[in-house]
């Protein structure tokens, strides 16, 4: 007796091989068997008549950071198949970054990013991360971002990090992947990432 068992469906693997009719048997959240299962019995059956299965697709560029906070069902994403977000591409978020330079950059990132709801810690990415995995139904990834980076060393000031600054970017930055971070992100044509130069790149990469 399997929990669920979805029937009929033109299954899409996501290795690029062509599609193929056959059912899928689920227990709890994991795949059990993949086949024949018209004899068999489940708690719940699904007949996927017509329609497509395929794995859940990723999203390696968005900007849902808070709305999938404050809408956790993440209905616009889930309904186009979307179950994994890649959040704070172009270097734009407020994570890691100290809670008054957030507050800062809160207003300024608003017209892309939203509101946090306001009881978000973005001050670490072991934080942040765990704020995720309790109030999102999607699973989430997040980029080391270069503007919070600089943000919390030097604002929006029109200078190169350099020296003790350049250091602690450096740290932040090392200790943000130790934390989880899925990967450093930078946007040249965004403030205040645009202050950078190809030395601070160079270094930070």
């Amino acid at each position: 007796m399997f929990d669920l068992i979805i029937k009929n469906g033109m299954v899409y693997d996501g290795s690029g091989s062509l599609p193929k009719k056959t059912d899928i048997a689920i227990n709890s959240d994991k795949i059990s068997q993949i086949g024949d299962l018209q004899d068999a019995k489940a708690k719940e059956i699904i007949d996927a008549e017509n329609l497509a299965i395929s794995p859940g697709f990723i999203d390696t560029h968005s900007h849902a950071d808070f709305d999938i906070l404050r809408n956790p069902q993440h209905i616009y994403g889930i309904s186009q198949g979307v179950t994994t977000e890649i959040l704070s591409p172009d270097g734009i978020g407020i994570i890691p970054l100290s809670k008054n330079k957030s507050a800062e950059h809160i207003n300024y990132l608003s017209g892309i990013l939203g509101y946090p709801p306001e009881d978000f810690d973005g001050t670490s990415f072991d934080q942040a991360k765990n704020f995720y995995h309790k109030k999102s139904k999607c699973n989430v990834a997040v980029f080391a971002g270069h503007g919070p980076l600089r943000l919390e060393l030097c604002g929006m000031d029109d200078v190169p990090l350099r020296g003790e600054k350049m250091k602690k970017a450096k740290y932040n930055l090392e200790k943000a992947f130790e934390e989880g971070a899925a990967g450093f992100s930078t946007g040249l044509d965004y403030y205040p990432q645009t202050f950078s130069d190809t030395d601070e790149l160079i270094e930070l990469s």
